[in-house]
């Protein structure tokens, strides 16, 4: 049987670095690093662009709000929606006339306003 073939010797122990965690926030624009936030040492260090680095931050944050909001608002159609269904149920003292399609019709353009 043929010895397997390394790039270093094998030596039957584990060595471990000495290394800590690397705390660093870093702020990007167009695959260029603009911006550090640098929290490893005994104080928080910033380096690069502050003002190009605020744009970007605070774009992500208007991205992430944003996206967190049309979530928010789709979770409030759909119980709104299911409040119609309900009365079409007949789980609501309403007249005949909203259980006989006025209530599904009301539950669809509810949801339909998520597409508008």
């Amino acid at each position: 049987m043929d010895e397997p073939k390394y790039s270093f010797k094998p030596t039957g122990q584990l060595h471990f670095l000495d290394s800590k965690p690397n705390y660093n926030i870093s702020f990007h624009n167009n695959g260029q690093e603009i911006g550090k936030l640098d929290f490893n040492g005994p104080a928080l260090v910033f380096t690069g662009d502050a003002e190009e680095s605020a744009k970007v931050f605070i774009d992500w944050i208007a991205r992430s709000f944003a996206g967190r909001l049309e979530e928010e608002r789709k979770a409030e159609r759909e119980a709104c929606a299911k409040v119609c269904e309900a009365v079409a149920m007949g789980e609501y003292d309403t007249p005949e006339f909203w259980r006989e399609g006025v209530a599904y019709t009301c539950a669809a353009a509810i949801r339909a306003r998520g597409n508008t």
